[in-house]
């Protein structure tokens, strides 16, 4: 179960950016929070970048400041490392190519998946951030059939949480 931004909040730090919340104001118009980064430890060592937002109205860099003011605090304060987390499907520019195709159906999975998680917005994301190291992370892949209603139960658990 994801928590909310609210919660942990003795534990957790947030980084955000204030600008105009109407883009057709302009400098005279209501200001507000338009970009958002709440971050968690994961230990004693680093933290995990976590649940960036950015309204769509907001200038240009506005997350990416929000994750660049993270980072110069987290490093200043002696932290080893800050993490983005997993990024489903995402290959970084120069990956030897995945020699594993996925097929009609998977294909058709990962495109169902993007519209709803929005995987390509987040991999255009951060490819702006060039990271010191890449973790590999593996999928055991069995060669038998998955069945449609194998699909549909994993399709439904993996979107219980949109359609509470």
């Amino acid at each position: 179960q994801r928590t909310s931004y609210a919660e942990l909040t003795e534990i957790r730090r947030y980084f955000v950016c204030e600008g105009p919340l109407d883009a057709g104001a302009g400098a005279e118009g209501e200001q507000g929070v338009v970009a958002f980064l709440a971050c968690t430890p994961v230990n004693s060592e680093g933290w995990y970048l976590q649940d960036p937002v950015r309204l769509t109205q907001a200038p240009r860099g506005a997350l990416e400041g929000c994750f660049v003011a993270a980072l110069d605090a987290f490093r200043d304060d002696g932290y080893k490392f800050a993490s983005n987390g997993p990024l489903p499907f995402w290959r970084p520019e120069g990956a030897t190519p995945n020699e594993h195709e996925l097929g009609p159906v998977g294909k058709r999975v990962v495109d169902f998946f993007d519209r709803q998680y929005r995987f390509k917005g987040i991999d255009q994301f951060r490819s702006k951030l060039d990271p010191d190291r890449i973790e590999p992370l593996y999928l055991l892949v069995s060669r038998r059939f998955i069945t449609p209603n194998t699909a549909r139960a994993v399709v439904k658990v993996l979107t219980k949480r949109l359609s509470n």
